[in-house]
């Protein structure tokens, strides 16, 4: 299995889709919504900021996390 795929873009899919993404697993997180799926994002990058901030994360990893997350209506 390389790719994972979150239905819903809400606290408890937005949190499956960025360990799933920081596992190293592709991930197409849906909703409904493109504005909840542009909240989760942020949402994501705020929490790897604080883990960055935290020393739990080294900086170099974030852009490629993010970058595994895809997101989609359909």
């Amino acid at each position: 299995m390389n790719t994972i795929g979150v239905l819903g873009a809400g606290v408890m899919g937005t949190g499956v889709a960025q360990l799933a993404a920081q596992a190293g697993y592709a991930v197409i997180i849906r909703d409904l919504k493109q504005s909840l799926l542009k909240e989760s994002l942020k949402n994501i990058r705020a929490n790897l900021e604080q883990q960055i901030d935290a020393g739990q994360l080294e900086p170099v990893h974030r852009d490629g996390i993010v970058d595994r997350i895809r997101r989609s209506t359909d």
